[in-house]
């Protein structure tokens, strides 16, 4: 059953008699608090699929997200005439004065 979210207003199954397996985790009880989670149901394991599914989208997403500033900054610096990695100017040096001859 994948069905992982009970509906409220459904009255032909009774949320009390129902049992959905291993995603039978519901947010109830009593008080006015539990009203609006009367019908919630919480998985309790993942669903493969779409987990490697959303793996393989969002992780390259995220690697670009996180080194593209850098390279571009880089490439800003050295079209400059800047050292890449402190931004000092090279002037006609072809090493870096402040990071060294390995910076450049």
């Amino acid at each position: 059953m994948r069905c992982l979210v009970g509906h409220p207003t459904d009255n032909a199954v009774s949320p009390s008699t129902t049992y959905f397996g291993p995603w039978d985790t519901r947010l109830g009880g009593a008080g006015p608090w539990a009203m609006p989670f009367a019908g919630l149901i919480l998985p309790l394991r993942p669903l493969w699929p779409g987990f490697l599914v959303n793996t393989l989208f969002f992780t390259p997403l995220a690697w670009v997200a996180l080194t593209a500033p850098r390279l571009l900054r880089h490439a800003v610096r050295q079209r400059r005439g800047l050292c890449p990695h402190c931004a000092y100017d090279l002037g006609d040096s072809p090493t870096c004065p402040e990071c060294g001859p390995q910076s450049v």
